[in-house]
């Protein structure tokens, strides 16, 4: 059996240096990601669809 002192045996150290590595890539997907929004309101997402692709009639 295997204490829990013996687990950390550094296996998260690897983890940690993906979450804080800041390349340019990475921080553009953060701030896209921060400026996403959900629409809950099914009229107001059957208005922005008519802008975005007005039907035909």
């Amino acid at each position: 059996m295997v204490s829990a002192d013996e687990d950390d045996g550094g296996d998260d150290d690897d983890g940690d240096a993906l979450d804080t590595e800041a390349t340019p890539p990475h921080l553009q997907t953060k701030a896209y990601v921060r400026q996403l929004q959900v629409i809950d309101n099914q009229n107001l997402l059957f208005e922005m669809s008519c802008r975005l692709e007005p039907k035909d009639s």
